[in-house]
C-alpha cells in the first residue's frame, strides 16, 4: 500500500472515531435529556397529587391549618401547608390556601392552591309528629310510676312553648300500650291514643346512619356511660353509638343522640333535642331512673320496645328541635364536622 493511500485510510479511520465519538456524546445527552423529561413528569405528578392530598385532608376532616411531609410519595417526597384564610359564617364557606413542594431524583417543584368548600352533605331531619314515636310493625311500651308523654309544646327552660301541640305518641304499626299508676299521655289528638307516624324503620335506620359521619362523639361497640355532659344550648353536639348504650350517672345532653342499638338509662337524664334509638333488629328504650327528654323521641326497628318509669317523662318541645335544626340540620353537622365540598379552586405551579 503506498503512502498516499495509507494516510488517506488514517484519515478515514480517524474521521469514523470522530463521528463516533460525537455519536456517543450525542446518545449520552439524548438518555440524560430522556432521562431528566422523564424525572420532571414525574415530579410535576407526585406534587400535584401531593397538592391533592393536602386538599382531600379538607373536604373529608375540614383541616384547614396544618403542614405535611411524607418521605415516601410516589418514590418522591413532599412537604405541604395549609391554611385558613377567611371564613363568611353565613354561607359557611371557607377560604382556604394550599402549597405542597414535592422531591423527586434532585429536582423540586412547588404546586399551590387558593379554594373555597362548603358542606358536602347536609344531614337529614326526620319528621316530627308527635313526643315519642315508634317506627315498627310491632311496639310495645309501658309506662309506670308517674311517668308521663306530652306532645304539648314546652320551652327547654319549662315555660309552655309557642308550636302548635303534637299527639303525645305515634307508631307506624300496632302498638301495644300498658299504662299503670299515675302515667300520662297527653297532647293534640288523639292522645292518649297513639297517632299515625309517617315512614318506615328502614328509613329511620338509614337517617340515624347518615348521622354517624357528621358526630361529634363517636363510640364503638356497647358502651357504658358512666355521666357525661355533651355540648350547650349554644352548641349543640351530635352523639353516636353503633351499639348499645347504658346511662348509670348524671348525663346532659344537647343536639341529637344516636343508639343504633338499644337504649339504657338507670340514672338521671336529661336530653334536649333529637334522641334516635334504631337497632340492627330490635329496639329497645328501657329508662328506669328520673329522666326526661326534651324534644323528641323516636324508637324503631323490626321490633321495638320501650319502658318509662320512675317519674321520668318524655316532652315535645318546637325549641329544642329548632335548635337541633338551626345549629346541626341547617350547618351540615355543626362547624366542626362533616365532609365539605370545593366550590371553586384557583390552581398553579
Amino acid at each position: 500500500m503506498g503512502k498516499s493511500t495509507l494516510i488517506i485510510v488514517l484519515g478515514y479511520i480517524m474521521i469514523f472515531g470522530m463521528i463516533q465519538g460525537d455519536m456517543y456524546k450525542i446518545t449520552e445527552r439524548a438518555v440524560d435529556n430522556v432521562s431528566e423529561i422523564y424525572e420532571n413528569i414525574q415530579l410535576r405528578q407526585l406534587t400535584n397529587s401531593a397538592l391533592e392530598y393536602m386538599i382531600s385532608l379538607h373536604v373529608q376532616n375540614r383541616t384547614t391549618d396544618t403542614t405535611v411531609a411524607i418521605a415516601n410519595w410516589l418514590g418522591g417526597s413532599f412537604s405541604g401547608s395549609m391554611s385558613l384564610s377567611g371564613s363568611d359564617a353565613s354561607t359557611n364557606t371557607d377560604t382556604v390556601a394550599v402549597s405542597a413542594t414535592g422531591q423527586f431524583g434532585g429536582l423540586t417543584y412547588t404546586a399551590s392552591a387558593n379554594f373555597q368548600s362548603v358542606n358536602a352533605i347536609i344531614p337529614q331531619m326526620p319528621t316530627i309528629t308527635s313526643a315519642m314515636a315508634f317506627y315498627a310493625p310491632n311496639a310495645s311500651l309501658t309506662m309506670r310510676a308517674h311517668s308521663g308523654i306530652s306532645g304539648n309544646d314546652m320551652n327547654m327552660d319549662g315555660t309552655a312553648g309557642p308550636g302548635p301541640d303534637l299527639p303525645g305518641i305515634a307508631a307506624t304499626g300496632v302498638l301495644s300500650l300498658t299504662m299503670q299508676a299515675t302515667s300520662t299521655i297527653t297532647g293534640a289528638p288523639p292522645s292518649p291514643n297513639p297517632a299515625t307516624a309517617d315512614g318506615t324503620w328502614e328509613d329511620l335506620r338509614d337517617i340515624a346512619d347518615s348521622y354517624e359521619q357528621f358526630a361529634h362523639y363517636k363510640y364503638t361497640g356497647d358502651q357504658v356511660i358512666p355521666g357525661a355532659t355533651y355540648g350547650s344550648a349554644a352548641d349543640p353536639k351530635i352523639v353516636y353509638f353503633d351499639a348499645d348504650c347504658k346511662f348509670t350517672a348524671l348525663t346532659v345532653g344537647y343536639g341529637i343522640l344516636v343508639v343504633r342499638g338499644d337504649l339504657f338509662i338507670t340514672a338521671h337524664f336529661q336530653w334536649y333535642g333529637l334522641v334516635i334509638v334504631s337497632g340492627a333488629s330490635s329496639s329497645e328504650v328501657d329508662d328506669n331512673a328520673h329522666s326526661n327528654i326534651c324534644g323528641s323521641l323516636l324508637v324503631g326497628a323490626q321490633t321495638a320496645t320501650g319502658a318509662i318509669k320512675s317519674h321520668s317523662a318524655v316532652q315535645y318541645s318546637t325549641e329544642a328541635i329548632n335548635m337541633v335544626i338551626n345549629n346541626l340540620i341547617n350547618t351540615g353537622g355543626g362547624s366542626t364536622t362533616g365532609p365539605r365540598r370545593i366550590t371553586a379552586i384557583q390552581w398553579w405551579e
